[in-house]
Order: structure tokens, then C-alpha cells, then sequence
């Protein structure tokens, strides 16, 4: 049975590098990239234990141009708090 959808802004599936610090602006992960962005939130992996559920952090992205998304380089900085965060089987701090 197909899963219903609850979000209200649709996902996209764009993989970009992100910077993530924690909200007092200290570094959180090494290496970090997005799995899916909206307008509403995002979903990130990291090499390193990423933030729990609950922490404030900020972030940048960059989405490059000619990605199909968007024809002009395009910058996002932003601050969110973690919703959801799961260890994936095989990686760091699983």
C-alpha cells in the first residue's frame, strides 16, 4: 500500500554539499550533502554524528547552475531545528 503524503511543499531530489553548524555557529560535520530540499525543510547526510532531534542549527547550501533546477548559481542560508535524525546501517555512529 502506497504511503500518503503529508508534507505541504514537495520535495526535490537535489544532492549539494551543505555546511551545517550548530546555532552557536561551531562546525558540525565534516562532510555533509543534501538528499532532498523544499521550502519547508530538508534532508541532509553527514560522515560525522549528526545533530539530534531538538538541536538548533544553521546552514548553506549552494545549488550550482544547469542542475536542471535553476539556470543561475544560487545561494541558501538558513537556520531550522533538527525534526528527525536516524543513523544509517554502515555509517559513522551507526
Amino acid at each position: 500500500m502506497a504511503q500518503l503524503e503529508r508534507r505541504r511543499h514537495p520535495r526535490l531530489p537535489i544532492r549539494v554539499p551543505i555546511d551545517l553548524a550548530a546555532a552557536d555557529g561551531t562546525a558540525i560535520a565534516a562532510m555533509a550533502v543534501t538528499t532532498d530540499v523544499a521550502s519547508g525543510g530538508l534532508r541532509f547526510q553527514t560522515d560525522h554524528a549528526a545533530p539530534v532531534a531538538g538541536d538548533e542549527i544553521t546552514f548553506t547550501l549552494t545549488i550550482p547552475p544547469g542542475d536542471g533546477h535553476w539556470p543561475y548559481p544560487c545561494t541558501l542560508r538558513g537556520r531550522g531545528c533538527v525534526l528527525r535524525a536516524a543513523a544509517t546501517p554502515g555509517q559513522a555512529g551507526a
